[in-house]
């Protein structure tokens, strides 16, 4: 019984809207979806079939389109967004650029490491930005980077929270930063 009841779970959608139930004498015979459903199971979803045959609710040739055209659209959607990161990347490099000279600040003093963990948070939560600008030192490194973060994210429509210090003298850091 249990071996019927297997056989008539392995369940193939056509394209057609119809169900190729699987007899258990091993003939294909066209039958409506309501009735593909398994057995103990009442108004079964299409898409679901039943959970044994569900991962391989389509045939061969349409599997391999199919998985073919979702690998395309996730790669190209990847793609979209990697580049979209790596403009935000240069966009964000560009400003640290501009920043230096305006602010007098030795881009080179200014550290990388930094500016990727701002970069990274920023592309994490750019509607709620907020750097901390006192873990190496707030004129030479903090202050630049976050601005550079701040105005990439300002140049694709985003306003950053704002900054936080938290060592140092407070009163004197603040006063230098506004």
């Amino acid at each position: 019984d249990t071996e019927a009841d297997s056989e008539q779970c392995s369940a193939q959608v056509d394209t057609d809207g119809q169900t190729d139930a699987k007899e258990e004498g091993g003939e294909n015979e066209k039958v409506e979806e309501d009735t593909a459903a398994c057995p103990g199971e009442s108004d079964a979803n299409p898409a679901d079939e039943c959970s044994a045959g569900a991962e391989g609710s389509t045939t061969a040739e349409e599997g391999s389109t199919a998985e073919g055209e979702a690998a395309s659209a996730s790669d190209s959607g990847q793609a979209a967004e990697s580049d979209s990161n790596k403009d935000f990347v240069d966009l964000c490099v560009q400003w640290r650029n501009k920043l230096g000279e305006e602010l007098k600040i030795m881009v080179s003093e200014a550290h990388d490491g930094e500016l990727a963990a701002f970069i990274s948070y920023a592309l994490a939560f750019p509607q709620s930005f907020l750097a901390l600008i006192d873990t190496y030192d707030v004129t030479k490194s903090g202050i630049l980077n976050f601005c550079s973060v701040a105005l990439a994210l300002n140049d694709m429509g985003y306003r950053s929270v704002g900054i936080r210090i938290d060592s140092g003298d407070l009163a004197y850091l603040s006063r230098l930063v506004k």
